[in-house]
């Protein structure tokens, strides 16, 4: 018998696609949100993810 495990809205947000995840980034970095030391960070981080 084959089990179908679905995925939470939670899992889909945690693979959501590194591209969107730094468009994301960058609206929060203009919005003086994130500090230039936090978003080069992050930005370094999800652009080793592609």
């Amino acid at each position: 018998m084959t089990q179908v495990i679905e995925k939470t809205p939670a899992q889909k947000v945690n693979k959501e696609d590194p591209i969107e995840k730094l468009k994301k980034l960058k609206e929060l970095y203009d919005l003086g949100i994130l500090s230039e030391e936090e978003y080069q960070r992050k930005r370094k981080e999800l652009l080793e993810m592609l």
